[in-house]
Order: C-alpha cells, then structure tokens, then sequence
C-alpha cells in the first residue's frame, strides 16, 4: 500500500488453471497444480527466448509463492506488501535476475497481470479483520462469519439496493478470512470495472450471489489502463 495504492503482481487464471475443488480447501498447502500442457502459442513463444530456462524458472518459482499468499494467486509478502525481483529471490533462493528478465515477458504473455494505480479503500480494513479472526480461533470449518463482517464489505459495494439478500448469499458463500480476503478482491475488480464506470451496476443480491465471478475480471471487463495511470 503505497499512498493509497496498491500494487502487487497476479498470477492471470489463477482459479481456473492452478486450483480446484480440494485445493481451495487447504488452508496451508504444501504443493500446488501446475497445467502440464506445452501446446499453447504463448508457451511456444516463451521456449523460443534465449533466456527461457531462467524465465521459466522464475515462472514456477512465482506460482509457487503464490500457492502460499494469504490471497492465492498474489505474490504478497505475509506483511501483505507486494513482492518484487528481489524479495522473490531471497524468498526462493532463485537469482535475482531471473525475476527481473521474467516479469516483463510474463506480463506480455499475459500470465501474471501487475495491478497499478487501482484504490483499495477498505482493503486494509478487511485484512485487519482477517487478522482478529486468526488470533480469536476463527476461519475453521463450522465457524460462521456475522454481519459485521458483511458490513465490511458491503460498504464497499457500488450499489445499496438488495442488502437482505445480500447479506443471505454473503453468509453461504463467504466462511473463512480467506473468502473475506478474496470478496474485498473481487469487489476492487467489479468496482473499476469498464462496466461500473459505465453506470452498469449490479443490484447487490445479484452481485453477491455470483461474487466469486470477480475474483478474476472478465477480460471484456478490464478497465482501460490509462483511466489508473500511477
């Protein structure tokens, strides 16, 4: 969080390509799932760059961190401050360079995404939630999350109308600080979306039903990148 900005680098597709039903399940994971195909043209792309070994390294190396972050598919330090070439390297104990050669390709190639000059009112606040919850026990399976936390996040939300419902979907849906993190996540996405800059705002019982369709914006949804120039 650098005044009032936050800037971390994703992992593109992380929930279609590197998670599934079980892994979402592990709190603290000791592997992750890497897609084993080669047939892709971006692949083929990145195997044809004379420094490919390195970068593709780096590129394993980073999924890896990302398996690990409180918010999967983030490369966030645990302080929750983002990382870069170097705090990966001591991190990894990958070379330095490596990183620094990646990130620009892998950003080309459309497979980490770096999120700039994008507001995250409240996203502090969420996490300083998560926090108590961890040091009072809470986030394991049968605790309930109340309506306190939903008003954390609900007071985010573009739209005030459908709150009842809302607040239904929010508590069969959201059960972990994990989940609360990733709904402040997905909220961020669908607030600087080109369709709420548009003036197409979900009512909050529909968004909140489907919330987790924001986790990763739709493309078509991206807002354009000279409207959050740093």
């Amino acid at each position: 969080m650098q005044g009032g900005i936050f800037l971390m680098i994703e992992i593109c597709r992380w929930n279609e390509l590197f998670e599934n039903n079980r892994s979402r399940e592990i709190r603290h994971p000791m592997f992750c799932l890497i897609p084993n195909r080669h047939d892709g043209e971006s692949y083929g792309r990145l195997m044809m760059l004379k420094d490919a070994p390195e970068i593709f390294s780096a590129w394993i190396l980073m999924v890896q961190v990302a398996s690990r972050s409180q918010v999967r598919g983030t490369l966030l330090r645990d302080d929750r401050t983002p990382h870069d070439a170097e705090s990966l390297s001591i991190k990894t104990r990958g070379r330095k360079e490596w990183f620094e050669k990646a990130i620009p390709v892998l950003e080309k190639l459309r497979w980490i995404a770096i999120k700039s000059g994008i507001p995250q009112e409240g996203a502090v606040e969420v996490r300083q939630r998560c926090d108590v919850m961890a040091a009072e026990g809470k986030g394991r399976e049968g605790d309930i999350l109340g309506e306190k936390d939903f008003d954390l996040i609900w007071k985010e939300y573009p739209c005030k109308d459908g709150r009842k419902e809302a607040f239904r979907h929010f508590l069969a849906s959201v059960k972990t600080p994990a989940d609360l993190v990733l709904i402040g996540k997905a909220i961020v996405n669908y607030r600087t979306s080109r369709r709420v800059q548009d003036g197409f705002i979900k009512n909050g019982s529909t968004w909140f039903n489907n919330w987790r369709d924001w986790i990763e914006p739709p493309i078509d949804s991206t807002p354009k990148k000279k409207a959050f120039a740093p």
